[in-house]
């Protein structure tokens, strides 16, 4: 595991997040009916390269690309493959890691594609004081099963805030478990247990594994600036069951929801202090970095 004292790494580590959320934040204008998977790696990879840092999932562990992207029943790894084409009515989960200068943070979010682009902004999950001037919900996004997707992300974010809140030094990982599983199942959600959080920071994965199920004051103890990821991955269906698909042309193999049904997937990077968190992944309206290069603009 990755506890940081030394005051350039930390800031080192600061700014991955801030690359971080900075891609999500240009990232979610792409959003919308008819971008392809491999737009969305592309325009990943070009903007963290613009500020000197790698895109850490690309080729790590065989990965082929930079960013996970995972449609519908995919709940996580899913691959950036050309026939992955937006559509409205998508649920569209993206997982995301940035190295900068060998500080690593880690983050995802999922979206509800729309006629117009995304449902709801997401960027109140990594924009501190973002104000939302999106025009008011179309008809489309009224129908019952476009409200069940919103519940869906809702109970993700909700399940990673319950987490947040008990985060400090000396809390344990089964208390994290406790947070996230307790709140899923009583809304009735699959809390998806053969996957969880990780210890990061000098590496894209380190111990402790973080299993988003477990019992109060059991597990490793958290330190002060200990790094940790959170990433809660649900399912509407409630077993929270997933199955393992092999790509035979990249090796690779995507996790979906064992029943098929839609999954979400909401991450946040985490310095562990004395009485709380940092949260790496989230950073003030002002610090978000801008787009450097115009070959962007044509995505």
């Amino acid at each position: 595991m990755s506890i940081i004292t030394n005051i350039n790494d930390i800031e080192s580590i600061r700014y991955s997040g801030y690359i971080l959320s900075s891609t999500y934040y240009h990232l979610e204008s792409m959003l919308k009916p008819g971008v392809s998977a491999p737009d969305i790696n592309r325009f990943c990879t070009e903007f963290i390269r613009s500020y000197d840092a790698e895109p850490s999932f690309l080729g790590y562990s065989g990965f082929p690309h930079a960013v996970c992207f995972s449609l519908n029943n995919e709940v996580v790894h899913g691959l950036c493959l050309p026939e992955k084409i937006l559509k409205a009515g998508d649920v569209l989960s993206l997982d995301l890691g940035v190295d900068y200068k060998g500080l690593f943070t880690d983050m995802a979010i999922t979206y509800i594609i729309t006629e117009d682009g995304v449902d709801r902004t997401c960027k109140t999950h990594f924009i501190e004081n973002y104000k939302d001037t999106k025009s008011a919900d179309t008809a489309f996004q009224q129908t019952l099963e476009h409200n069940r997707k919103r519940e869906l992300l809702d109970v993700t974010q909700k399940s990673l805030a319950r987490a947040i809140s008990i985060l400090k030094h000396g809390a344990r990982v089964g208390d994290i478990g406790h947070a996230v599983g307790s709140y899923l199942a009583s809304r009735g959600f699959g809390n998806v247990t053969e996957l969880g959080g990780h210890g990061l920071g000098y590496k894209v994965h380190e111990p402790p594994f973080i299993s988003h199920s477990g019992r109060k004051g059991t597990g490793q103890v958290l330190i002060e600036n200990m790094v940790i990821a959170i990433e809660p991955m649900v399912t509407a269906g409630s077993s929270g069951k997933v199955r393992f698909v092999k790509n035979s042309e990249f090796g690779w193999d995507e996790i979906l929801s064992a029943d098929d049904s839609l999954a979400a997937h909401f991450e946040h990077t985490f310095m562990i202090t004395k009485h709380g968190c940092e949260i790496l992944t989230k950073i003030p309206h002002d610090k978000v970095l801008p787009v450097k290069s115009v070959v962007f603009q044509d995505l």
